[in-house]
């Protein structure tokens, strides 16, 4: 099994590191893929730098041409006004600083080629405009009419009547223009995207001058020379004029045809910046169209590896996992096995506790009887060995009852008014003659901040908690003195605070120890000097109990110095007054108590027990006439079965408290019963002042009665003891309660025969009719008894047919073999009462 543990241990380690790898596998992978799919996204990138430089270029280039536009139009404004020809000029020196601008940005010859013939033409266009201003400025008829009279005043300021030979000569000039294609080749793209524009061209101006010489012979007559003068104005302007005309005309054509080559180089420019945007969003598509395949094929890889690993990986896991759960079913059913062997285990150890703890009381009662002898020195010693080892032994038994009945849930509160002080005055007492054994000073001291001492808990519990306290005290101190110091603290009117310390100068205990001192089976190593006893449940039970009380404990200790140990329980206020308790032998009449059980062998035992203490006893068996017995008596305290056939314990006590008689409401009912399942609050609930489980002893009987009556438990006095009869029989136990009285033995014992040989009929008749629940309430009355004289497997049997399991009354063979079980023990119950018989 442990190595199978091992192995199982180790597969869960190695599937953690498995799942880890993968996981780290398959990230590793998925990094390295996303750093190449990064890497070749960074393409897909929109801010392409070249993209953006055509753009520059393109934006320049319009702004160009605007300006151009600009410049047109103020060609127009400066004919009519010469004075917008410096805004002319200044929009020339623009497009100028903007044609070198564009020389920057491009980087090829041919287009800064083009941009320098740009900039000759924009000079050669803007001389033009010049001049033409300037032919404009001078083209008005007035002032040429006024220029060339003055002119002709100056030249005939006489007439002259000789004959005049006029020579007239005409020049005629003839001018071709035509137009020769450029032989440069565009390239193919530049072909495809250029648009319709015609092709470049060379302007070629050939001109042909001649003369035409004209003579004539005429006379001078004043008439005809003023009239001659005026011919002459009038044709030297009109020439002027047309010579004017002409210059504008041929300045106009010259402009235009600059326009059209800057057109031309402009729409060339373009062009290429289009082709050039054309050809980088190209290359930019087909470098996206790459990337992209680049990245579907990294993301193809990544996740044929990524499918592959996690299918590596979830085989493993599964094939780990398949392991894992063969392995947690061997474990759990493993683990179920020691829970069962460990809870076969606590049963057994909780039957024979049950079972050691009657024959204890009874070894404990015997020694009391014998003490009460002369006996001799060595008598005396020999008995005292006996008690302290009887009680050491209870003590133990009575741990293990406690911490299993503690950690299972099972104890509850049992809040009553107590005087405090007296209790903690009655557990010192208790422990005094250890304390002076040892030559330990015992010292008690009780403080409170108000008189009042009385107080609502649980007394018992309380008593325990200090008893364990002192008795870990005296028995780890050697030397010196253990002390309790008990204080109560007012919180409010009804609420207050209990603090109890318990100090000693014992051995003391480690800082190593104090972290565990409180856990279940650890005892406080010490030297050899000190005998460590117990199972090392002492501390553990006293620290649930104090979280059952929802208070605090509280450890300081010091190795070699002693240790001390603080207690603090929220309690409340009775409002009851501490009443002082009294003997039964002080009572002119003793207390009368009623006693009801179906069956008659309990029944007598209980009745016997109680008079053997002095006190009155009425028995009642049938639960139905025990309503007309309450009715027409008056009892102290009643004690009653709770199941019983038709009439349990619970509608008597209801029928109890809603009955007529003067003490119905406050009559003490406690419950008497053999299960361990029901509550003290559900005994409460229903009407029960207190509860007793069975079997008990005799002074937890009278124990309980006095608790509940205020009176002394000390009412069996020396003299009322009478000799034990010694039995070595198994009815020892139940003869006990009999105190020693031989005419009560034999009741008991002649009462618990009878009843047990009508329950086996009884037995016989449900077994064959197979009426399990009937069976169930039989077992129950004869299981009190049962359990101080029968052997565990017979009361175990018993324990199933009361909780009416399934299959067990049908069981021949089994009911066939306790059957013969009991009849052997009314066998031996027929000796023992033959020799009882004897003594009367």
């Amino acid at each position: 099994m442990e190595k199978k543990s091992n192995r199982f241990g180790n597969g869960l380690h190695f599937l953690k590191t498995k799942v880890v790898v993968g996981y780290l596998l398959i990230s590793l992978v998925a990094v390295i893929s996303m750093f190449f799919i990064v890497n070749n996204m960074r393409s897909l990138s929109p801010f392409d730098t070249s993209g953006e430089v055509t753009k520059e270029k393109m934006y320049a280039l319009n702004e160009t041409y605007y300006n151009l536009y600009t410049s047109e139009c103020l060609i127009g404004e400066a004919l009519v006004l010469p004075s917008k020809y410096k805004d002319y000029v200044l929009i020339s020196d623009s497009i100028r600083k903007q044609i070198e601008e564009l020389k920057e940005l491009f980087a090829e010859q041919e287009q800064i080629e083009l941009l320098d013939t740009l900039s000759l033409l924009l000079d050669q266009k803007r001389n033009n405009v010049q001049s033409l201003v300037l032919l404009s400025a001078n083209s008005s008829i007035d002032e040429l009419y006024r220029q060339h009279f003055l002119k002709t005043i100056e030249e005939n300021d006489s007439l002259l009547c000789n004959r005049v030979v006029e020579q007239t000569v005409t020049v005629v000039s003839d001018t071709i223009t035509y137009q020769r294609p450029s032989q440069k080749k565009k390239s193919f793209f530049r072909r495809i995207f250029s648009s319709s524009e015609p092709e470049d061209t060379v302007v070629e101006v050939r001109s042909m001058e001649y003369s035409v010489t004209d003579s004539l012979l005429s006379s001078y007559n004043p008439a005809d020379t003023i009239n001659k003068i005026f011919e002459s104005l009038k044709s030297q302007v009109r020439e002027k004029k047309l010579n004017i005309d002409k210059s504008m005309m041929d300045n106009m054509v010259e402009i235009q045809k600059t326009n059209k080559v800057i057109n031309v180089k402009m729409n060339k420019i373009i062009h290429q910046l289009q082709e050039e945007d054309w050809n980088n969003a190209l290359s930019a598509f087909d470098g996206r169209e790459a990337s992209l395949g680049k990245v579907m094929s990294y993301l193809r890889n990544f996740i044929v590896v990524a499918v592959f690993l996690l299918f590596i990986l979830v085989m493993m896991v599964w094939r780990d996992i398949n392991i894992y759960k063969k392995y947690n079913n061997q474990l759990r059913l493993a683990n179920q096995r020691t829970l069962n062997l460990m809870d076969s285990r606590e049963k057994m150890m909780l039957s024979v506790a049950h079972d050691i703890k009657a024959p204890l009381g009874s070894i404990i009662g015997y020694i009391e009887l014998l003490d009460n002898n002369k006996l001799n020195v060595k008598q005396s010693y020999y008995l005292d060995n006996m008690k302290s080892s009887s009680e050491h032994i209870l003590h133990l038994v009575t741990d293990i009852l406690d911490f299993n009945r503690l950690d299972a849930g099972g104890v509850e509160l049992n809040p009553l008014p107590f005087n405090s002080r007296s209790l903690f005055e009655d557990v010192v007492a208790t422990f005094r003659p250890q304390a002076e054994k040892k030559n330990l000073r015992l010292e008690f001291k009780f403080t409170s901040d108000s008189e009042r001492t009385m107080l609502v808990g649980d007394p018992l519990r309380i008593r325990q908690i200090v008893h364990n306290l002192i008795s870990n005290a005296v028995k780890f101190t050697q030397i010196g003195k253990v002390s309790l110091a008990v204080s109560l603290t007012k919180v409010d009117e009804k609420n207050c605070t209990l603090s109890i310390v318990v100090s000693d100068t014992g051995v003391g205990i480690s800082p190593e120890n104090q972290k565990t001192i409180f856990k279940e089976y650890v005892r406080v190593e010490t030297d050899s000097s000190v005998p460590v006893e117990g199972f090392g449940l002492g501390l553990s039970i006293l620290r649930k109990l104090v979280d059952i009380h929802k208070g605090t404990i509280s450890l300081e200790s010091e190795l070699g110095k002693g240790s001390t140990f603080k207690v603090t329980l929220p309690l409340t206020y009775s409002d009851e007054q501490a009443m002082p308790k009294s003997n039964f032998q002080e009572r002119k009449d003793s207390p009368r108590v009623l006693v009801i059980d179906d069956d008659p062998s309990q029944l007598t035992m209980i009745s016997e027990q109680l008079k053997s203490r002095g006190l009155t006893c009425t028995a009642c068996e049938d639960p139905y006439s025990a309503l007309d017995v309450i009715e027409k008596n008056t009892f102290d305290i009643i004690l009653s079965d709770i199941q019983m056939p038709g009439f349990n314990g619970f509608e008597i006590v209801k029928r109890v408290r809603s009955g007529n008689f003067p003490n119905a409401k406050t009559i003490p009912v406690i419950a008497l019963s053999a299960r361990a399942d029901i509550s003290l609050s559900k005994f409460r609930k229903h009407g029960f002042t207190s509860f007793l489980n069975k079997p008990f002893t005799c002074d937890q009987l009278i124990g309980e009665i006095a608790k509940h009556l205020d009176l002394s438990e000390s009412c069996v006095s020396s003299n009322s003891l009478r000799t034990v009869i010694p039995s070595s029989s198994g009815f020892k136990n139940i003869l006990a309660y009999a105190g020693g009285d031989v005419k009560a033995e034999f009741e008991i014992l002649s009462s618990f025969l009878t009843e047990t040989q009508k329950n086996v009929v009884e037995l016989e008749r449900l077994q064959t009719s197979g009426e399990v629940h009937t069976a169930g309430r039989l077992a129950h009355k004869m299981l009190a008894i049962f359990k101080l004289v029968a052997d565990a497997s017979l009361v175990e049997w018993l324990t199933e047919l009361e909780k009416e399991k399934s299959g067990v009354l049908a069981d021949r063979k089994r009911f066939d073999e306790n059957r013969r079980k009991i009849d052997l023990l009314v066998k031996e119950g027929m000796k023992e009462l033959a020799r009882i018989r004897k003594m009367l």
